[in-house]
């Protein structure tokens, strides 16, 4: 917490426009409904994340839990009761728990999170080696 609460500082001189926020453990609580952190910085002008390392990451991370990752399967309803049951427009798959790992645009699948998401974008190009004339 230490750092956080000078990374909020240093932020906030620099930037007093900002919405930038700390939150206590129990802050992030109840927010994201883990205990496992001791706190967090809200800053919505600033950030950055390596996207794809982040992705294959938390895709090693979940595996390695015997979690089962369907790609390219596009969610088209989900029921909540006893089982979670995800539809899809080739089946479905039933489970205890359901994380959602997705773009940002959740279709209103699941409105509940809408406001807990970072919507982000990435431009970027890609040429091959340009001649120096």
């Amino acid at each position: 917490m230490k750092t956080l609460r000078q990374w909020e500082k240093e932020f906030k001189a620099a930037t007093p426009d900002e919405d930038i926020a700390l939150y206590t453990g129990s802050d992030v609580q109840q927010i994201v409904g883990s205990d496992v952190y001791c706190g967090a910085l809200k800053h919505m002008g600033g950030g950055q994340i390596h996207s794809l390392n982040m992705l294959l990451g938390s895709a090693k991370a979940a595996h390695s839990l015997g979690v089962k990752i369907f790609e390219s399967s596009p969610v088209v309803e989900v029921n909540y009761g006893k089982e979670v049951r995800v539809r899809t427009a080739m089946g479905s798959v039933k489970a205890a728990k359901l994380l959602w790992a997705c773009d940002s645009f959740l279709n209103n699948l699941e409105p509940e999170i809408y406001n807990k998401t970072l919507v982000t974008y990435s431009y970027q190009v890609s040429t091959e080696p340009l001649s120096m004339s």
